[in-house]
C-alpha cells in the first residue's frame, strides 16, 4: 500500500516518512514503526512505546468493533480480491456514520465497549474465537541506521514541546 511523502512533524524541521504501526512480531523497516526491545527502558524509549501502544490501540479498538459488530468478519472473507476490498470499504463507512450518529453511537459501542488507558473494552469479550488471531514473529531486529534514526528522532519529538503528551512520564514511570 503506498504511502504519502515524507513531511515535517509539526515544530521540526526535519522530514518524517509516514509509516504503519506494529508490535515486536514485525521488524522495524522505513515504512513499519515498532517499539524498542528490552525491559528496563530509558524514559525516551519507554515514552516512545507507550505513545506507539496508544495508537496501536486505537487501531485494535477501531478493527476489534467492526469483527465484533460486522458478522462479515468472523472468518475469512470468501470474495474476490476486489469484492472484498468494497465489503470492508463498506463496514468502515458504515463504522463511521454510525460513529458519528449520536443516538445510534451509544448503541453501537456504548461506555466501556473500547478500550482505554488501563481497561480493555468490552468488544474484546464478544470477539473471542473470532479471525482475530495475534500475528506469529515476521522479522529480524537488523534495522537499518536510517530506519533506527527515524525511530530516535521520533522518539526524541515525543518529548518536545509540539510533541509531547500530558501524563505520559508518570505512566511510563507507573508501569
Amino acid at each position: 500500500m503506498p504511502l504519502p511523502g515524507r513531511d515535517v512533524l509539526p515544530g521540526r524541521n526535519e522530514l518524517m516518512g509516514y509509516f504503519f504501526v506494529g508490535d515486536a512480531a514485525f521488524p522495524l523497516c522505513e515504512n513499519l514503526m515498532r517499539p524498542f526491545s528490552g525491559k528496563m527502558l530509558n524514559v525516551l524509549k519507554a515514552v516512545f512505546n507507550y505513545r506507539l501502544s496508544r495508537a496501536r490501540r486505537v487501531i485494535e479498538n477501531t478493527f476489534g468493533i467492526l469483527v465484533a459488530r460486522w458478522r462479515i468478519f468472523h472468518r475469512a472473507i470468501c470474495a474476490s480480491p476486489g469484492t472484498a476490498d468494497s465489503i470492508i470499504k463498506a463496514t468502515v463507512c458504515l463504522h463511521n456514520f454510525i460513529r458519528r450518529s449520536l443516538p445510534a453511537r451509544d448503541r453501537y459501542s456504548p461506555p466501556n465497549y473500547v478500550d482505554n488507558e488501563d481497561v480493555l473494552g468490552r468488544w474484546r469479550q464478544e470477539v473471542e474465537g473470532c479471525s482475530l488471531e495475534p500475528c506469529p514473529r515476521l522479522g529480524s531486529n537488523n534495522a537499518s541506521f536510517t530506519t533506527n534514526q527515524m525511530r530516535n528522532n521520533l522518539a526524541k519529538y515525543f518529548l518536545t514541546p509540539a510533541g509531547f503528551k500530558q501524563g505520559q512520564i508518570e505512566y511510563v514511570k507507573r508501569t
